[in-house]
């Protein structure tokens, strides 16, 4: 009735629009009042020690600031076409989230054993004046969240008429955003903030649920070794050393999660379409350079041609679409596993972390850390946190299971790659400097893997990296001192080429798989590097890959020209020159004697 006034208005001549709002309970800078339904909700849970079955973290919970923004663009905007508009994000997620997924892993009780449980603190209890409305609704609010990636809503209006940007935070970044909000008013906030923790029970109860979901056995979507992994790992977590900041255990637990659930969809997918399992991964190239070597550089520039395939963020974020309809959206903007890799991305504030270090992009290749990830049982874990006991695992066990975990991942990205591209078979190009470690595995799980190494003066990547793992640790766990930190990589760096030049020593037979390159010929002339890449492994190479590389090429340079770099001194972490060149000695003397000392360093 309300519309149908307003709209009998613009009949008669004035200038007036409805605007249809769906459900906001917050800001986009986490802010959010302590009175909403679903406040009143979870502050009654975490007194009562349950939740009422059937509520989530709700997926469609627009921001009110983004909601008053847009509002105020459109009603500002003279040239307006629309008189109705659906203020809302019709393309939310598309996964619900549950509590227990952010470390709260509180039982799940029907709505009636949840009211008394509340109503036996009397007026103390933050539901205490508003169960005749919870009565009513209970059974719309707490009936769970679909799976959905899309809502039947046209925003069309919205995005014509709106002059500004419209941005919808997703439900992660607005869960992150939120509890660091409230943690840092702690005192301010009027109800009570549950204490969150990493509890391997918890998981483990979570990635049963992810296994039923998919129809896959949980022995063997996660097997023994793999629950080894995730027990260190949660008890590395937990250990001092971690120094996890409080407003991001919830994070962490969400992350354990959200690698469980990867690995149960695959799980699922491969029992749907037994065919992946039949996919060749055939002369995969591997960079295997140390960090801050010019791979990232390298990686990108290679995958400019079409011969390679190479994954980009957002489908290692989200190895499976839940449809399977990778044919029509795969390298597309509709491919709706963009979505979360962007919530993902925003939550985790990768890019302002690496601004300066690294462009993260979600088109862009990537290194293989999300896929390593999987196997819970790899060296990346140990350098986003500080998880001594846990390394000193890897050391002992190896990390042989990863690399399997690897390519029988790599089938399912080989299985939607040739969907998208029938009859065009790439190959595919991956980066990691951890593959460093373990060359024997690697070449276990892809016998005819063909290795590129960039190599750099140890004195110069020694300082810019012991920067960067300073920057994103600091986003995640307590500082320490720095030349403590320093101490750190440079054992983990220098144990890393260690491994690297004993493998090579040892097999002099693949030296004909290994391709040396100077960072220093890489950042001079890299299209010439590309063309003795190219030489040494016999491929074609045809001139409009040359141009493509070219023009991304020139385009980073631009970029770069006006980015505000970072910068470092090895002093600040306690190193020295002769420091780092005792430790890199076993590297410098394999380049010595294999005489590409002076042509690489």
């Amino acid at each position: 009735m309300a519309e149908q006034a307003v709209l009998f208005a613009h009949q008669a001549g004035l200038p007036v629009a409805v605007f249809r709002f769906g459900q906001t309970t917050m800001a986009s800078t986490g802010y959010a009042q302590s009175d909403t339904p679903p406040q009143l909700v979870f502050a009654a849970a975490v007194q009562v020690g349950m939740i009422p079955q059937g509520f989530t973290m709700r997926a469609t919970d627009d921001p009110a600031d983004t909601l008053t923004r847009m509002c105020t663009d459109i009603s500002m905007n003279v040239n307006r076409r629309f008189t109705i508009y659906n203020c809302c994000n019709n393309a939310p997620s598309y996964r619900a989230m549950q509590l227990a997924e952010f470390g709260l892993d509180y039982p799940e009780v029907p709505y009636t054993v949840f009211k008394r449980a509340c109503q036996a603190h009397g007026d103390a209890s933050p539901m205490a004046r508003s169960w005749p409305l919870f009565d009513h609704f209970a059974p719309y609010w707490f009936r769970g969240s679909e799976t959905v990636q899309t809502l039947p809503v046209s925003d069309r209006a919205i995005r014509e008429d709106c002059p500004g940007d419209i941005n919808w935070p997703g439900p992660l970044t607005r869960y992150v955003r939120y509890n660091r909000w409230v943690r840092e008013r702690e005192e301010e906030w009027p109800q009570a903030i549950p204490q969150l923790g990493v509890s391997l029970d918890s998981v483990l109860k979570q990635a049963r649920r992810y296994a039923r979901d998919n129809g896959v056995s949980f022995d063997t979507t996660y097997p023994e070794w793999m629950l080894e992994g995730l027990a260190r790992l949660v008890e590395g977590f937990n250990a001092p050393e971690a120094g996890l900041l409080a407003k991001r255990i919830g994070h962490c637990v969400f992350d354990l999660c959200r690698i469980l659930r990867n690995n149960a969809e695959l799980a699922g997918e491969r029992m749907r379409l037994p065919e992946i399992g039949r996919q060749p991964i055939e002369r995969p190239v591997f960079i295997v350079g140390i960090n801050r070597t010019g791979t990232t550089f390298l990686h990108r520039l290679l995958a400019r041609d079409p011969r390679f395939w190479a994954l980009r963020a957002y489908e290692y974020v989200e190895p499976v679409i839940p449809d399977g309809g990778y044919a029509t959206v795969v390298g597309t903007l509709r491919d709706p596993r963009r979505i979360k890799a962007a919530d993902v991305f925003a939550a985790a504030n990768i890019v302002d972390t690496l601004a300066g270090f690294h462009h993260a992009g979600l088109d862009e290749p990537e290194e293989d850390i999300p896929i390593l990830r999987l196997s819970l049982k790899t060296w990346v874990f140990a350098t986003r946190y500080r998880l001594p006991e846990y390394e000193r695992w890897l050391e002992e066990s190896g990390t042989r299971e990863a690399y399997h975990v690897h390519r029988r991942t790599m089938q399912h990205y080989n299985y939607q790659r040739r969907a998208c591209h029938p009859g065009h078979e790439g190959q595919w190009i991956f980066k990691m400097p951890t593959h460093l470690m373990e060359l024997g595995a690697l070449l276990e799980a892809y016998p005819d893997a063909l290795f590129i190494q960039t190599h750099r003066e140890p004195v110069e990547f020694m300082g810019s990296w012991c920067s960067l793992v300073e920057r994103f640790r600091s986003e995640i766990s307590e500082p320490r001192p720095r030349k403590e930190l320093g101490t750190e990589q440079l054992r983990a760096m220098s144990r890393m080429l260690d491994r690297a030049v004993e493998f090579r020593r040892s097999h002099p037979e693949l030296e004909h798989r290994w391709h040396d390159v100077s960072f220093y010929d890489l950042v001079r002339d890299p299209i010439a590097v590309v063309v003795g890449i190219y030489r040494r492994f016999g491929w074609s190479m045809e001139s409009e890959s040359i141009e493509a590389m070219k023009a991304w090429f020139w385009k980073q340079r631009e970029q770069r020209r006006v980015e505000k770099r970072h910068k470092y001194d090895l002093a600040d972490h306690g190193l020295t020159r002769e420091m780092i060149d005792e430790a890199f000695a076993s590297y410098r003397d394999f380049l010595s004697g294999s005489g590409r000392r002076a042509s690489l360093l």
